[in-house]
């Protein structure tokens, strides 16, 4: 009886795995055509292989996006336009005084920038009084250390100077100076500038300027001026 049980068992074994092998062959036959023969966890590999390109592409068209918003940085740009306006301290031998300055500046690349800027001011002293007029092209060399932009520059211009025995006279005759010129002038000046909002830049400058007499010797408080002027740029380029 025991090799007979053992033989049904055995029997029984080999009709179990024959089921489970006419199984699986069932399986394949009924299998579509062009199915992927790894099955389903290959498929499943195929949709995570997916998702994950799609978030790839994602992360990296995210920042492209941001740069593009936000515009590219201003110290990248080759050119950079910005109107300025400022008040300037200004002062001469036996004279100071104050003046109101507007111009633009034009940089162009990492180290050179042009200005114009046009300037009205007011010097007095207790011997007269004066006001000076000026317009004054000038181009400068541009370093940049750290957060801070400075233009060493160099200008020529015309520039006038007229003086008053008085502020009484300035106020009753401005057109019937008691001495006038107006010349070419000169100016050298060093400009220190930072930002401070986007698109916005704080600058102090420090200004030496000189008038062109010909003919007699002029005093110097007349013919040039010492200048600190603070104010903003804006940057509209």
């Amino acid at each position: 009886m025991l090799p007979s049980g053992n033989v049904l068992t055995s029997q029984t074994g080999r009709t179990t795995t024959s089921n489970a092998v006419c199984r699986r062959k069932s399986f394949r036959h009924r299998r579509p055509a062009g199915s992927n023969p790894a099955g389903p966890v290959s498929s499943l590999e195929q949709h995570l292989n997916l998702r994950c390109a799609g978030a790839l592409l994602l992360v990296a068209a995210v920042p492209a996006t941001a740069r593009a918003e936000a515009g590219e940085p201003r110290s990248e740009r080759f050119v950079q336009l910005a109107p300025f306006g400022g008040a300037d301290l200004i002062a001469a031998p036996s004279a100071a005084g104050g003046a109101v300055v507007a111009g633009l500046r034009l940089g162009l690349g990492e180290h050179f920038a042009a200005t114009l800027d046009l300037g009205y001011g007011l010097l007095g002293s207790s011997a007269n009084a004066q006001d000076r007029w000026w317009a004054m092209p000038t181009a400068a060399y541009v370093l940049r250390i750290a957060w801070l932009r400075l233009d060493l520059g160099a200008g020529f211009g015309l520039g006038t100077s007229s003086g008053y025995e008085s502020w009484a006279q300035y106020g009753e005759q401005p057109f019937t100076p008691v001495w006038h010129y107006t010349v070419p002038a000169a100016r050298l000046h060093v400009m220190a500038a930072t930002e401070v909002a986007r698109d916005l830049d704080l600058f102090v400058r420090v200004e030496e300027g000189l008038l062109f007499v010909s003919g007699a010797w002029r005093p110097a408080g007349q013919i040039t001026w010492f200048g600190l002027s603070t104010g903003v740029l804006w940057d509209v380029l």
